[in-house]
């Protein structure tokens, strides 16, 4: 997986490319953690390259997601492929993360 980062002085955009896993999610965390602490406000996560995603991944977004809220910013996972949100819906996580459809 590779954790690509573009941001704004308020927004961080991390575009995931790969798969999400218990074998590399902390890349994901170690990657976009650091900046919660340096003025971000908007995280956004672009999955439009993301193919797979398993529970530990599942696990990274919520606690970002809680991480960025308790900060006093905004979280957001755009793009998601059809397999990819299958897993939110199953999960029942879709409306926890604000997936549009």
């Amino acid at each position: 997986m590779e954790v690509t980062i573009s941001r704004t002085d308020t927004t961080l955009i991390a575009a995931i490319d790969g798969e999400l896993d218990v074998d590399n999610g902390h890349v994901l965390t170690s990657t976009v953690g650091p900046t919660l602490a340096e003025g971000i406000t908007e995280l956004i996560i672009d999955m439009t390259n993301l193919g797979f995603i398993d529970s530990s991944g599942i696990s990274r977004f919520v606690a970002l997601r809680q991480s960025t809220i308790d900060a006093g910013g905004t979280f957001r996972l755009i793009n998601l492929a059809p397999n990819v949100r299958r897993v939110f819906e199953i999960t029942g996580l879709i409306e926890t993360f604000g997936i549009d459809e």
